[in-house]
């Protein structure tokens, strides 16, 4: 595989050590700003090209694959430049500066069939697999503390006054960043999401951070602290501490010993890099790595190698390759991660921020209020109201009908009801419709014949209720009483077009079932399922369509549009958009989403600060 480097510093060279042990690795081009820089890596590394434009590499067809490494505030731009030009990405850690890049990247990759990878080494060398895989011995996880600290020659050179890029804060720099992310990688490939986030951090004359911790928490009940540092040492081994047992690791970033400590006394030594010959395993045709290897690095090349050529004898017909089960998602929880310390710790970087104005779309049943118990924060409407008084819009995004949300108009700026069928304005105005295409009436022969329960229809004028499939196991009779519902058997869709149809079933099993037979009925429109309701759109609505309407009005790029609910109805427009999410919400949809928020106003805040 043909590849070209961008950089020129210490990091390039021992990647091109690397490169050196397979065979599959072909030097073609090398890049620095310096023609004169460039020259030295080609003459040394034996490239055969020499430059100092990007888009000599870009537009090359003797490159197939990029290894980034420039600072990092640079990572995003250049992985996409190259991502677009039909180039594999391995990007060096960090593999952006947030989450909303990486997301972006990752789009990309995907949708031209390509591999974009973050260099996360310690991840792909031997010891994370066995790391991993002996976690069983300890029995139930309980503790755990993965730190890397290391004094940094750089920071001798700024106590002297002298700055160097480790500690730009204006390039995504500083001590979370360069050797944090080992820790929240680590952590994402052992553990997966956290449940919880708390953090500090020590701040340093450049703004940059010199060192800081964090303490996350786990749905298990596991708690871990990860600590990072440039401006001190710490030569303990990290350690992962489980009821039977605590596993010691020498080293993350480069492990060379794990051993076991059991509560009986006996010690087990489960890797000794001097000892074990773990060859990394490969497909027949695939490079080979026949020992072990000092400059671990090797071992993410040979993945990236192994993982790009599936891609490119992937042929149209074929589900695309993706990464191992065990490595999906790691670089996306890492990345999550990191933000969630930045946040909290207000460490902003001028690549965070956005320009002009922004769009804030927040589901309100689980998200802006949790429940007729408990009225909605009034930090919400505090936030919200500065927000929009900055020049921003808000609008909430939610299932309910067009009168059903208990809040004033001038409180917000558009209504996206009914999942993004129709938008109302501040004013009450409707902006946008579009109903379902199908025949209602078709729609609710086949509902009765799956034997749907609870059959509701919104026209844009009333609401109706199908009394004879009315279930009151599966819905609360108040509901009935407390909402206006014609008979379902007096709508005259030809005259009334219908919006959006619902059902409600007694558990979530039901309406998951029912959702998938529905599905499969031919039927033109989409099905959502949010919890135990289903709900019934034309075909292509959902709230993302809805959000992505408004921000067509008001003239508001995707990258400044931003989304939080809760729901199995909000997981489009988190996914589509810089979508955050709430504590208590499903697995599935924190998946889908940026961060975990504990309310709306601390968004609406964040988004603030990013275009001030």
């Amino acid at each position: 595989m043909n590849f070209a480097t961008i950089g020129s510093g210490k990091i390039v060279k021992n990647f091109l050590e690397a490169a050196r042990k397979l065979p599959d690795f072909y030097y073609a081009m090398a890049y620095s700003r310096s023609m004169e820089t460039a020259e030295k890596l080609k003459n040394e590394y034996e490239a055969d090209y020499a430059v100092c434009s990007l888009s000599d590499i870009a537009d090359s067809d003797k490159v197939d694959a990029v290894y980034i490494a420039s600072p990092n505030s640079l990572h995003f731009s250049q992985a996409k430049k190259m991502l677009l030009s039909g180039k594999h990405v391995l990007c060096e850690k960090p593999a952006c500066t947030n989450a909303r890049q990486l997301r972006i990247l990752e789009r990309i990759a995907d949708e031209n069939s390509l591999l974009f990878m973050e260099a996360l080494r310690h991840i792909y060398d031997p010891a994370a697999s066995v790391i991993k895989e002996n976690l069983t011995k300890l029995g139930s996880l309980r503790y755990a503390d993965i730190h890397y600290m290391q004094y940094s020659s750089r920071y001798d050179k700024l106590k002297a006054g002298i700055v160097e890029n480790a500690f730009k804060k204006e390039l995504s720099n500083g001590a979370l960043m360069d050797i944090g992310i080992y820790c929240t990688s680590l952590a994402a490939y052992l553990f997966g999401e956290p449940e919880d986030i708390k953090s500090m951090s020590q701040s340093l004359s450049t703004g940059a951070d010199g060192e800081g911790c964090a303490m996350l928490s786990y749905e298990d009940g596991l708690l871990l602290q990860m600590s990072w540092s440039k401006i001190c040492d710490d030569l303990s081994p990290s350690r992962i501490t489980g009821e039977e047992g605590t596993m010691l690791i020498d080293s993350i970033a480069n492990p060379n010993k794990v051993e076991i400590e059991y509560r009986s006394g006996e010690r087990e030594l489960i890797y000794d890099k001097a000892r074990d010959a773990l060859p990394w395993e490969q497909e027949s045709n695939g490079p080979s790595i026949s020992g072990q290897f000092q400059n671990n690095m090797v071992y993410e090349l040979c993945y990236f190698i192994k993982t790009a050529e599936k891609l490119k004898n992937c042929s149209d017909t074929e589900p695309r390759p993706n990464y191992e089960k065990e490595l999906e998602g790691v670089s996306r929880i890492s990345m999550k991660t990191a933000d969630a310390i930045r946040r909290e710790q207000d460490m902003i970087f001028p690549d965070d921020r956005i320009e002009g104005r922004a769009l804030l779309a927040t589901d309100y049943d689980g998200t802006f209020h949790f429940g007729f118990d408990n009225p909605p924060c009034r930090k919400n409407y505090e936030s919200i109201k500065r927000f929009r008084e900055s020049g921003n819009i808000f609008a909430y995004a939610s299932g309910r009908y067009w009168d059903e949300l208990p809040e004033s108009p001038e409180t917000y700026d558009y209504y996206v009801c009914l999942n993004g069928s129709l938008i109302k304005d501040g004013k009450g105005e409707t902006v946008f419709r579009r109903p379902i295409e199908e025949d209602t009436r078709k729609i609710l022969e086949r509902l009765r014949a799956n034997g749907a329960k609870n059959i509701r229809a919104y026209t844009e004028e009333k609401a109706y209720f199908d009394y004879s499939t009315k279930d009151d196991k599966a819905i609360k009779g108040e509901f009935l009483k407390t909402r206006h519902f014609d008979d379902i058997r007096e709508l005259c869709p030809d005259t009334s077009p219908v919006y959006m149809l619902s059902v409600s079933e007694k558990d979530v099993e039901s309406a998951t079932g029912l959702c998938e037979r529905l599905k499969k009925e031919n039927l033109n429109c989409c099905f959502i399922r949010n919890d135990v309701f289903i709900d019934i759109m034309a075909t292509g609505v959902g709230k993302e369509f809805g959000v992505k309407k408004v921000a067509e009005i008001e003239n508001i790029p995707d990258e400044n549009i931003f989304t939080m609910g809760d729901g199995g109805n909000d997981k489009g427009m988190l996914a589509c958009f810089n979508g955050y999410t709430v504590k208590n919400a499903a697995k599935d949809v924190k998946a889908v989403a940026l961060g975990v928020l504990n309310e709306v106003y601390e968004l609406s805040d964040h988004i603030m600060k990013l275009n001030s």
